[in-house]
């Protein structure tokens, strides 16, 4: 990776957030699903990231929120 030639090679960054949106066309309830508990989950880490190991977090103590609906046997 030294040799990138007249190209800049990118420094990597972060992802701070996670986008959720799916169209509603899209009917994909375990897709939407799952990218809500993976949002939850960087949200979370975020927090303990911030907070630190303190005494003061008040985080979900890494529990993963419950599934609404039974998920189904793919068909």
């Amino acid at each position: 990776m030294d040799d990138s030639g007249p190209y800049e090679i990118a420094e990597p960054r972060a992802i701070t957030a996670l986008e959720t949106y799916t169209p509603s066309w899209l009917q994909t309830p375990r897709l939407k699903r799952l990218a809500e508990i993976v949002s939850a989950q960087a949200l979370a880490q975020q927090e303990k990231l911030e907070y630190g190991d303190g005494e003061d977090f008040e985080g979900q103590n890494g529990s993963i929120p419950e599934a609404e609906e039974p998920l189904e046997a793919a068909k």
